[in-house]
């Protein structure tokens, strides 16, 4: 099998032409990534998340409900 030079050529070109385009998409995927991750509203939620949890788990568990008192103890 002959393969024609200005194929491969052209090959070669669409290939580092893939390949580059996924690594700067990749970079980019990356880079917005990290922005959004370490974005000053991404801190102030994970405060508020943890402030919310704290309290969760301060608060007493008894029954405040008047139909869960019906239910088994193993779903309260």
């Amino acid at each position: 099998m002959e393969l024609d030079p200005n194929e491969l050529k052209a090959g070669m070109k669409w290939l580092w032409g893939a390949g580059l385009a996924a690594v700067l998409l990749s970079v980019a995927l990356f880079c917005a990534d990290e922005a959004l991750t370490n974005s000053k509203r991404d801190q102030i939620l994970g405060q508020t998340l943890n402030e919310l949890r704290t309290a969760q788990t301060s608060i007493v568990s008894d029954t405040t409900d008047p139909r869960q008192s019906e239910l088994p103890s193993s779903t309260k």
